[in-house]
C-alpha cells in the first residue's frame, strides 16, 4: 500500500494560487485591450474631425464657417487630451497585465516544483510496490522450488 504524498496539502494550495493568478492575468490582459480599444477609438474620431475646405481668406470667412472652424479645434483639442488620458490608462492597464503575467509565471513555478516532488514521490512508490512484489515473486518461486526438492 503505497504513501499519500505528503505535500498533497501544500500542492492543492499552490494551483490554487496558480489559478487565481491566472484568472488575475486574464483580467488585466482583458483591461489591456480595453484600453488599447478606447485608444484606437479615440484616434480614429481624431482623424475623422476635419476642417472645412473653403477657398475663402480669414476675412472673407462666413460667421458660421468661422464657428465651425472653432468647433472643430475645440473638439480636436478635447478628443486629444482624451487620447493623452486613454493612454496612460493604457501604460497603467500594460503595467498591470506585465506584473500579472510575472506574478502568474511565479505562481507556476510553485506550483511546477511541488509537482515535481510528486512525480518523485509517486516514482518512489511505484518502485517500491515493483521490489515488494518481487520479494513475494521470488519467496513464492523459492517455496515451490523447495516443495519440489522435498518430493
Amino acid at each position: 500500500m503505497s504513501r499519500r504524498f505528503p505535500l498533497e496539502g501544500v500542492l492543492r494550495a499552490r494551483r490554487l494560487a496558480e489559478e487565481g493568478a491566472a484568472a488575475e492575468l486574464e483580467r488585466a490582459n482583458r483591461g489591456r485591450r480595453l484600453a488599447e480599444h478606447a485608444v484606437d477609438e479615440a484616434t480614429r474620431q481624431l482623424s475623422t474631425l476635419a476642417f472645412p475646405t473653403v477657398g475663402l481668406s480669414r476675412g472673407e470667412m462666413s460667421l458660421g464657417t468661422e464657428r465651425t472652424w472653432q468647433a472643430i479645434v475645440a473638439s480636436r483639442a478635447a478628443t486629444a487630451v482624451r487620447i493623452a488620458d486613454l493612454t496612460d490608462t493604457l501604460d497603467q492597464a500594460t503595467a498591470k497585465a506585465d506584473k500579472a503575467s510575472h506574478d502568474w509565471s511565479a505562481a507556476r513555478t510553485r506550483a511546477s516544483m511541488v509537482e515535481k516532488l510528486g512525480e518523485r514521490h509517486a516514482a518512489r512508490e511505484a518502485a517500491e510496490e515493483l521490489r515488494l512484489e518481487q520479494l513475494v515473486l521470488d519467496e513464492a518461486a523459492l517455496r515451490g522450488a523447495l516443495k519440489e526438492d522435498e518430493l
